[in-house]
């Protein structure tokens, strides 16, 4: 048997394309919180040299104000993004609230259920539950 006489012709690929496209197309999929996050664990890598010579106070203070920039820049990016995020959820509840309440009939069923179910409490509510047995 030939495996070319398949009625579906299969044609194979290696490990170093698939990586490729892989590598190609991760860029376009992934979140900048994801580099901020590399970026983070770079430079705690890379300032440990900076804070290993306490002899100097000048490259002590240069790293410390390097820290101090770094971190306040990733923290207003993650303000950016909480702002970003919270913006889109209540755009999405707001426009989800809108098109549930103004479909049609809808409004006025759901009014319509519950006056019948406060009703239905208030007629229970009212009547005794087990009446009196003479005796």
């Amino acid at each position: 048997m030939d495996k070319n006489t398949d009625e579906s012709p299969r044609t194979r690929v290696s490990v170093y394309t698939v990586l490729v496209k892989a590598l190609q197309e991760l860029p376009r999929r992934l979140p900048i919180s994801f580099y901020l996050i590399l970026a983070i664990i770079v430079m705690l890598l890379l300032g440990v040299n900076g804070f290993s010579d306490l002899d100097n106070p000048r490259r002590l203070a240069f790293t410390m104000v390097l820290f101090l920039v770094f971190f306040g820049a990733i923290v207003y990016r993650a303000l950016i993004d909480a702002i970003d995020i919270a913006r889109k959820h209540h755009r999405e509840r707001n426009t989800l609230i809108s098109d549930v309440f103004e479909r049609d009939g809808f409004a006025k069923d759901l009014h319509q259920r519950v006056s019948e179910h406060a009703q239905l409490a208030n007629e229970s509510s009212d009547s005794p539950s087990n009446p009196p047995s003479e005796g």
